[in-house]
């Protein structure tokens, strides 16, 4: 038993030594092939890299290392294609590696000019908060319209979601996203109540709704980007697009009417969904920064989506008699605007690719 216990610490200590004396040792090769570059015994140096990048015993940023000086023996040696693997190799570990031309050998920099260094794609996933601004078209009441006192107000709602960008030509991108929208408001009107033979009376109605809507924002921009062609740490952005928006779910989270003297009736999560049109348009525009983590960014932004179309299905608009005669309330034809800002991580995409090249017959 005490053999069995010997054996198995020492496989686990093999285990955690071996891999750290082989990093070791790959850290010392790498240093020994950048001597003998120097010294111009260039013709041992893949020999010398090989084992170590096979079997991953380089570090990150050595194997970056051991690719550009891999990268530097072909083109001396005018082996393009092996050249080329190491120059794919090196773009693969770092795609936005700053060659220098006042310092790299112009075979590096036209190599490096024939690929393709764009990412193919950008994935951005932010939340956020939002809030609501309803836009009367026409105004609805149970009294005399002419008289209707009734205000709509915003509230804070929340955002979630991303957007996948292409790049399509210089700074400019196509995006496409999806977005889950609590997108919240109230509503207050103030009610005259009138007797059966129609003689005003002295006592007033309070009629209050709290309402949210549930949506999926599905948004097409086109977005522009200042400082991508020369990698500025903070790049601003604006874009601009339409979207189009489904409801899942509205709710009436509070809905209430207060009488004299002071009865007041309360209702809560009152679905009003089939109130509501299900789908709605909008154009949508905004803008932010985005600040620059190796490959990948940190967004923050603000986004205004500008309601097109109304909101509430007209031919419903009384078809709720609870809402209609136990609170005295009627959807008005409305718009929402809606302005938020969020915080976000942008992952850009890589595939590093040697350009098509077409030959050209004389």
């Amino acid at each position: 038993m005490k053999c069995i216990y010997t054996s198995l610490v020492f496989l686990l200590a093999s285990l955690c030594i071996f891999p750290l004396t082989g990093l070791a040792q790959c850290s010392k090769t790498l240093k020994n092939a950048q001597r003998a570059f120097e010294a111009g015994k260039i013709e041992r140096i893949p020999l010398m890299l090989s084992e170590c990048l096979e079997y991953g015993g380089f570090s990150r940023q050595e194997e970056i290392m051991a690719y550009r000086l891999l990268l530097d023996v072909y083109l001396f040696q005018d082996q393009e294609a092996s050249a080329e693997f190491a120059m794919e190799s090196l773009l693969k570990l770092e795609p936005e590696y700053n060659f220098d031309p006042t310092i790299d050998a112009p075979e590096v920099l036209y190599l490096y000019n024939s690929f393709r260094t764009r990412p193919v794609m950008r994935v951005n996933i932010s939340s956020g908060i939002n809030i609501s601004v309803v836009d009367v078209m026409t105004h609805y009441t149970v009294e005399d319209e002419s008289e209707a006192l009734g205000e709509y107000g915003g509230r804070i709602g929340t955002m979630t979601g991303g957007t996948v960008s292409f790049p399509v030509l210089g700074s400019f991108d196509i995006g496409v996203g999806a977005y889950y929208l609590g997108r919240s408001y109230g509503y207050g009107d103030s009610i005259l109540n009138t007797s059966t033979i129609g003689i005003i009376t002295d006592t007033i109605s309070i009629v209050g709704l709290k309402q949210i809507h549930h949506t999926i924002e599905v948004p097409v921009t086109l977005m522009y980007t200042l400082g991508i062609k020369n990698k500025w740490k903070l790049q601003p952005y604006v874009y601009g697009g339409l979207s189009f928006n489904y409801l899942v779910k509205a709710i009436g989270t509070e809905v209430s009417i207060q009488t004299p003297p002071n009865e007041k009736v309360t209702a809560t999560l009152v679905d009003m969904t089939s109130l509501r049109n299900p789908i709605t348009y909008n154009a949508v525009g905004g803008g932010g920064f985005r600040y620059k983590l190796g490959v990948d960014f940190l967004t923050f932004e603000f986004r205004a989506t500008i309601g097109l179309n109304n909101v509430v299905d007209w031919r419903k608009r009384y078809s709720d008699p609870t809402l209609l005669y136990e609170y005295s309330y009627v959807d008005s034809d409305f718009r929402l605007f809606t302005y938020g800002i969020s915080l976000g991580y942008l992952r850009s995409i890589h595939i590093p690719k040697r350009k098509k090249r077409y030959r050209t017959e004389y």
